[in-house]
């Protein structure tokens, strides 16, 4: 649902007497502002009882209980006639309302009240009498962890020894069976299960982020806004020469935004740049990813800064196509899921899952599998909703999750109080039902950890081995290419057949990344040495003194080549030298 049928949503609950409403969101002030809104312009029978209007509350537990004073916007002229008090609001009809702004007004209930916090706003609540007072909507954040069965009793006025939950069934019921017009409404960003003793009286409401084509309709409002009025458009000229495909860049990068981040974001970029354009959205919004615990990438890795690894490159382009409309209309009913990628480290698999997401043209949503991991009982949990709703909102785009086994990998359910199997659960389910493109890639170190039945949701399984001598060539010449300039001698070497030749043999056992650090350390053995240029003694010197990859994981190594003898895996190598065999899978199977 979108946040502007929230108002339809309160219109039929409150209607037809449902006390409350359960509201998973980010767009928690959009809410709020439409539950504003509703309460002015309303169905008439939701905004009067005995000639009283509606009114709307929210608590937080940071502020407790407040009522807001709401207000009308008018395109009047004058501006201080652009602000109207509820009591002259006409009504439905009222050609120049435009929507209710919310102000907070008094404190209702605050910290140091005789009931206490969460008490004291159910008491709040159940004495509220709409026939003599107004229809009421109260909103309450934070309040699911009231609600949770596992809480304590909690004694006081309120009740003996009487719980949270039971006290929030009584006042349902009392709504219900008394017919009385105010709802209760509980927000919060997170999925949250709702108490058995509620379930029946609760209808359930998920708000998703704005759309692209919501988005659209912001920006176009801004812009002819702006125009339409002189001094305005000659202060931000070039914000009203925006076209409309510069326009849908801008709903393009604000995907994920709430509607209000999105107007608060646009309106800091004409503040600051006197224009709206989507490199200030997406700065910004990677500050915001980043707050909540993750990080946004913009990719610009390409694949030809890959070296080698030629199937799994194919496989990728192959799926680039499977994000547009044309897949679903030649028949693919689903976004490809995932792309699981194993491999020791250093073998380039954050290097293939950036080069991946620059080919498909996406954002890449990256976090590390331990920092999901929380202490508190449903701290995992909650972290990872938070990740695959974001992850939801920006689709599509590529969720990469590195040291996957680190989360998902075999666990003790008992001794973590089963987070790893809820985790493990969110995941089976956001992948099964994903409908917002939302491509999985994830890396591991130790593929002996994984579950049989995630690994079975990535339509790709690749494993990474250490370079073949193509490959290795191939790697050796990006960074030689890439680190040429002035007489470091680089482009000569890559250049020289010969020396070539010698970097390939000198590089077998080592990974990838291994060879970046050669070449870099090689240039400092010159550079320290009078800026000369690098030589193949250089690079002689460093491999001397670096241990193979083959040799320090050489027991991972050979535990992931066997996932690929069974069929498990692909090799994303191409080739493979006779120091380091690896038999291809065409070969383990039989097909070659």
């Amino acid at each position: 649902m979108e946040a502007k049928n929230f108002q339809l949503s309160l219109n039929a609950t409150m209607s037809a007497f449902v006390p409350m409403t359960a509201v998973r969101t980010s767009e928690i002030d959009t809410v709020i502002r439409e539950a504003c809104t509703f309460a002015l312009v309303g169905v008439p029978n939701q905004r009067t009882a005995n000639g009283k209007k509606a009114r709307v509350f929210v608590w937080r537990m940071s502020e407790g209980l407040r009522e807001y004073n709401l207000y009308r916007m008018e395109n009047h002229p004058d501006p201080s006639k652009r602000q109207t008090v509820i009591d002259e609001v006409t009504g439905p009809d009222d050609p120049d309302l435009n929507f209710a702004a919310p102000q907070k007004a008094r404190d209702v209930i605050n910290m140091d009240d005789e009931y206490g916090v969460a008490e004291g706003v159910l008491k709040y609540i159940e004495d509220w009498n709409s026939r003599e007072q107004g229809p009421a909507i109260f909103i309450l954040r934070d309040y699911h962890y009231f609600l949770n069965p596992t809480q304590g009793r909690v004694p006081g006025e309120v009740g003996e020894m009487e719980g949270l939950v039971d006290f929030s069934l009584r006042i349902s019921e009392s709504i219900v069976g008394h017919a009385e017009l105010k709802q209760i409404v509980v927000a919060h960003s997170t999925k949250w299960e709702i108490p058995a003793e509620l379930d029946n009286h609760v209808h359930r409401v998920k708000i998703d982020t704005p759309n692209k084509e919501r988005r659209m309709e912001l920006a176009h409002m801004i812009r002819d806004g702006i125009a339409a009025k002189p001094d305005l458009a000659e202060r931000y000229p070039e914000a009203v020469s925006l076209t409309d495909a510069q326009l849908e860049d801008i709903a393009d990068a604000g995907a994920g935004l709430t509607f209000i981040q999105f107007e608060n974001l646009m309106s800091m970029n004409l503040a600051l740049e006197n224009t709206m354009n989507p490199e200030y959205l997406l700065r910004e919004k990677a500050k915001l990813v980043e707050q909540a615990g993750f990080r946004l990438i913009t990719p610009r890795v390409t694949f030809d800064e890959v070296g080698g690894l030629e199937p799994l490159k194919t496989w990728a382009r192959r799926r680039k196509s499977r994000f547009t409309d044309a897949a679903f209309e030649y028949g693919f009913r689903r976004y490809p899921r995932g792309m699981l990628l194993a491999g020791v480290p250093g073998c380039g698999k954050s290097l293939l899952a950036k080069a991946t997401a620059k080919e498909w043209g996406m954002n890449i949503i990256a976090v590390r599998a331990p920092d999901l991991k929380g202490s508190l009982v449903g701290e995992s949990e909650e972290k990872t909703q938070k990740l695959l709703d974001m992850a939801e909102a920006n689709g599509p785009c590529i969720v990469f999750v590195d040291e996957a086994e680190k989360l998902l990998g075999s666990q003790d359910s008992v001794r973590d109080g089963g987070a790893h199997d809820a985790v493990m659960a969110q995941f089976l389910s956001f992948m099964q039902d994903n409908e917002a493109g939302v491509f999985f890639i994830f890396t591991a170190n130790q593929m002996n950890k994984f579950p049989p039945e995630l690994i079975d949701r990535f339509e790709g399984r690749w494993f990474v081995d250490l370079p073949s001598a193509d490959e290795r060539e191939s790697i050796a010449n990006i960074h030689l290419s890439l680190n040429a300039g002035g007489v470091n001698g680089l482009e000569d070497i890559a250049n020289d057949e010969a020396a070539m030749a010698k970097i390939v043999e000198m590089s077998d056992g080592y990974s990838g990344r291994n060879i970046e650090q050669a070449i870099e350390e090689a240039m400092d053995i010159a550079f320290d040495d009078g800026k000369r240029a690098v030589s193949i003694d250089d690079l002689k010197t460093v491999f001397g003194e670096m241990k193979p990859t083959s040799e320090t994981k050489k027991a991972e190594i050979e535990a992931m080549r066997e996932f690929v003898g069974n069929g498990t895996m692909r090799q994303a190598n191409t080739t493979n030298s006779d120091e380091n065999p690896v038999t291809s899978f065409k070969a383990v199977r039989g097909f070659a």
